[in-house]
């Protein structure tokens, strides 16, 4: 899927045809070596956020982001330097009310597990 969405300009075939998609790489933890993941973004106005409420344990994008949070967002046919902040305390308890409040699928999904959904806010270099 990351080569054909950077040969088709960011665009998908299959189940992910029409899909808002972005390649977020981020630094490994214990490697140190970049990791590029396909996500779906979310956005609360100008802030886009990406989470991962189907696997069963938090992603390795996940503690990618906490042990580094620079971060590189391809999206909209443009590479972007980032940063990304998991969301934590009040910050993610105020963020996860609105997000659960709005997306369903994670409402559906929050409930029948018993983590916290986890949560990341992506901020493009310059932007915020």
């Amino acid at each position: 899927m990351i080569k054909e969405f950077r040969e088709n300009a960011g665009k998908v075939a299959g189940a992910y045809a029409g899909v808002d998609l972005i390649l977020l790489t981020t630094i490994g933890a214990k490697s140190g070596k970049p990791h590029t993941t396909p996500l779906g973004p979310c956005y609360r106005g100008d802030t886009m956020y990406v989470s991962s409420f189907i696997e069963d344990k938090y992603p390795a994008w996940w503690y990618n982001i906490k042990a580094n949070p620079q971060v590189r967002i391809e999206f909209r046919n443009k590479t972007h330097q980032g940063a990304g902040k998991v969301l934590e305390g009040v910050d993610y308890d105020e963020f996860a009310a609105w997000v659960l409040a709005n997306n369903p699928l994670l409402a559906d999904f929050q409930s029948k597990v018993e983590r916290p959904i986890p949560l990341v806010v992506l901020t493009i270099a310059g932007e915020g």
